[in-house]
């Protein structure tokens, strides 16, 4: 009897202090192009823009322009998956976080698939 209380407090002490230290709070999320199997290439953080309306050259979707550079593999465009009809304006100054998504070689893009995270208008 002694022998199995010893056994158990020993497993508790163990195991107990492995369950809580696996965490994967802090990691990204994602919650557009899962269908597309694109993966996470950056984290974009508090980045000033604009949004643009649709233009015949890029389809019916509404673009971001960020103010500066965000990644070197991003064309001059974001095509924010998850916008809401709040920030459907052309010309409308924002500031917004976010992830950018890879695109594949077989793809021509006039914007990067990007998923904001948060949104503010300016």
């Amino acid at each position: 009897m002694k022998i199995k209380i010893v056994n158990i407090v020993l497993i508790f002490v163990l195991i107990f202090p492995v369950s809580f230290s696996c965490s994967d709070d802090d990691s990204a999320k994602p919650g557009c192009y899962q269908d597309e199997n694109r993966k996470i290439i950056n984290t974009v953080l508090n980045v000033k823009g604009t949004v643009l309306g649709p233009v015949n050259t890029c389809g019916n979707i509404y673009r971001i322009k960020p103010d500066s550079a965000i990644d070197k593999q991003v064309t001059e465009f974001l095509d924010a998956c998850n916008i809401t009809d709040d920030f459907l304006q052309d010309g409308l100054s924002i500031e917004f976080s976010g992830y950018l998504y890879e695109t594949f070689e077989t793809e021509d893009v006039c914007a990067n698939p990007f998923e904001i995270t948060k949104i503010d208008k300016l």
